[in-house]
């Protein structure tokens, strides 16, 4: 919210990233501040138009939180494995947001690789992590792996969303893998920690058709 003479206003921004696991552009593509009075509750929707054709789309990795503070999210690249693969290639993307306008060198961050349906570790027999990348306007990187757990610490200047790259193999698809990921600092006073923590599943599946070789097919005879 901003203050207009007294009067409390929403300042809306939209920024826009055009190229896949580039930076955002610090130029706000929208900047608008709202005209209308404030209501005591806010409610958030989306509309768009096709029109005289129709069709649906899906909004996913939507996050709603307080401007100032420090949030996380997880996301992959894939939803689903089959089971009859045995190794798979994954990237989790920790998108980590400073929305404060003051640069953090220490923010805590944790990733941990668990089995999703007993909340067990997982080894690495289990899961295999490659590599770590990170966006480039992430510092003071100290990140460490030990037993499919990643903590340690980045920095991120403020007003900036930075992407850590978790490249990971999963050695068993039969087994649905999940990663929770929490951010934390002592450098602020967050106001909302109930974005501080995000978790990513990605589920089992049967991916191929198993048929009966004893069923004889059926042929059309024509005369």
């Amino acid at each position: 919210p901003v203050l207009d003479n007294g009067v409390r206003k929403y300042q809306i921004k939209i920024f826009m990233n055009k190229v896949k696991d580039a930076l955002y552009n610090s130029t706000a593509e929208i900047t608008y501040v709202t005209e209308q009075v404030i209501p005591e509750t806010l409610k958030i929707g989306f509309a768009a138009s096709t029109g005289g054709s129709y069709n649906n789309h899906e909004i996913r990795n939507l996050v709603i939180t307080t401007t100032g503070n420090l949030s996380v999210s997880n996301l992959a690249d894939r939803a689903q494995v089959c089971r009859e693969t045995i190794d798979q290639a994954v990237n989790f993307k920790l998108e980590v947001n400073n929305s404060n306008s003051n640069t953090f060198r220490r923010i805590e961050l944790e990733s941990e690789f668990k089995n999703a349906q007993d909340q067990s570790a997982l080894l690495s027999d289990a899961l295999v992590i490659n590599s770590i990348n990170y966006t480039t306007n992430i510092t003071d990187r100290n990140l460490s792996i030990v037993n499919n757990k990643i903590t340690g610490t980045i920095g991120l200047p403020g007003d900036n969303i930075g992407t850590v790259t978790v490249n990971a193999t999963i050695k068993k698809p039969n087994i649905p893998i999940q990663n929770d990921v929490t951010v934390d600092t002592d450098e602020l006073t967050d106001d909302d920690t109930t974005n501080n923590t995000s978790t990513q599943i990605i589920t089992r599946n049967v991916c191929k058709v198993v048929t009966n070789p004893m069923i004889r097919a059926k042929q059309k005879v024509s005369n």
